[in-house]
């Protein structure tokens, strides 16, 4: 079967179109990306199972009553907040 020119010079040694190359899948980096955060903060765990400031900031609310114990790590959470933030814009940056 004769293929036309332009149709062959738009296709690799595998026949597939060459839209398909990896380049073309920003997913992937995304993954790759998620994969790299994921171990770096199984390495900080490893190498620090306890943080002592994590959940004992100013401005973290417990409350003990008798047999009743609350605990509302506010200013934790807003931090960690700002630190993924900074991260992902950091990640989005680097994406483009």
């Amino acid at each position: 079967m004769l293929v036309n020119s332009r149709e062959a010079d738009r296709r690799d040694y595998a026949g597939s179109p060459r839209s398909a190359k990896p380049e073309h899948f920003p997913i992937a980096r995304i993954v790759i990306v998620v994969g790299l955060v994921t171990a770096m903060i199984g390495l900080i765990w490893l190498l620090f199972p306890s943080l002592p400031w994590v959940g004992h900031l100013p401005g973290d609310i417990a409350v003990e009553r008798g047999n009743f114990r609350r605990y509302f790590p506010l200013v934790t959470c807003i931090l960690l907040s700002l630190i993924a933030s900074a991260l992902f814009c950091l990640i989005g940056r680097f994406m483009r």
